[in-house]
């Protein structure tokens, strides 16, 4: 059985791995939003061309939006929003306080504690499925149909 460290250790293990997928989403987000302005302040004929590439873009900013949802709740201002605003606790604002009560307590990890960071490891492990799924599929589609309109590519950090 773990002990408080190791369990610790996980939990800022999956919280880095957490932001790290929110910053580079975002990242990926603000690429896309860039060239679809490019592209809508471009020639008529540039941007009917470039029309079908604007609609996947958007597509793929829809489903970066909603994955962005399900890892943090994007629309608290302050630490003490997120339950105020509709969708509430997400993720990271789960694992936070979670990982604050292991690394602060002097008693062993209960079980209630194991059972809740075991559902918050499958969350993220299901949502980073998802974003690299995103990554491989749509990111790599648009990047090819960049490529042929002469646009410069989508970069996903840390990819």
């Amino acid at each position: 059985m773990e002990d408080a460290y190791q369990v610790a250790l996980k939990l800022h293990a999956d919280i880095t791995k957490c932001s790290k997928i929110v910053i580079a989403l975002q990242s990926v987000r603000r690429q896309i939003n860039e060239r679809v302005k490019t592209l809508a302040s471009a020639s008529e004929p540039e941007r009917q061309r470039g029309a079908p590439w604007t609609k996947q873009a958007k597509e793929a900013v829809s489903k970066l939006n909603a994955l962005e949802n399900e890892l943090h709740n994007p629309k608290a201002e302050v630490t003490y929003d997120i339950l105020a605003k509709k969708g509430g606790a997400k993720l990271y604002s789960q694992l936070a306080p979670l990982y604050d009560i292991v690394k602060d307590s002097d008693g062993p990890v209960t079980q209630g504690m194991r059972e809740v960071y075991a559902d918050n490891a499958k969350e993220l492990a299901r949502l980073e499925g998802r974003w690299l799924q995103l990554v491989a599929k749509d990111l790599t589609q648009l990047n090819e149909d960049a490529r042929k309109l002469g646009q410069p590519t989508i970069v996903a950090p840390g990819r």
